[in-house]
């Protein structure tokens, strides 16, 4: 049987196999099968509640953390959708509207012709061609820059939105 690397993954992993597992230390895999195994066993680890004075909480994402590269495969790109949402969400600008993604889907269908990253504003909603298909927004957040509060907006909002022509730069002088 092959266990794929390290051992691995011996009929426990059916899909893709997890980001980052590469970076995983040989004691934390250790430890990761021992617990599969005791599970699988029907013997788990013993409950242990989290001692709240040793514990962290993990920094706010920022850098490539808050973005998405429209190149990968559709599911990757709507994990990061989800890993953004609600807060602060995935931050795009189309057609000089920015938009806090906070909800998307895979697109049942999208125009051919756009190349990964690219978008079209349908009727239905506004879709973004990725690696391997397209996602389609199902909600987002626009934040007003005066005020800061930010407002919700379904799919079909979205559309209408990004459809309108950009507002023309202020060119006047002083």
């Amino acid at each position: 049987m092959d266990c794929g690397r390290r051992g691995f993954g011996c009929g426990l992993i059916t899909k893709a196999p997890l980001e980052g597992l590469e970076q995983v230390d040989d004691l934390s895999l250790r430890l990761l099968r021992r617990a599969v195994r005791d599970i699988a066993a029907g013997t788990p680890p013993e409950r242990r509640p989290q001692d709240e004075a040793a514990a962290t909480w993990a920094g706010d994402p920022d850098g490539d953390q808050l973005r998405a590269d429209f190149r990968w495969s559709t599911e990757r790109v709507l994990r990061r959708v989800r890993a953004l949402a609600p807060v602060p969400g995935l931050g795009l600008e189309i057609r000089g509207v920015e938009l806090l993604v906070t909800r998307a889907e895979p697109a049942k269908s999208f125009p051919i012709a756009l190349i990964p990253g690219e978008a079209h504003a349908a009727p239905d909603g506004v879709v973004i061609r990725t690696g391997d298909g397209a996602i389609l927004i199902a909600r987002a957040a626009i934040v007003d820059e005066e005020s800061g509060d930010a407002r919700e907006l379904g799919r079909t909002a979205i559309a209408e939105l990004v459809r309108e022509p950009a507002p023309a730069p202020n060119t006047e002088r002083s």
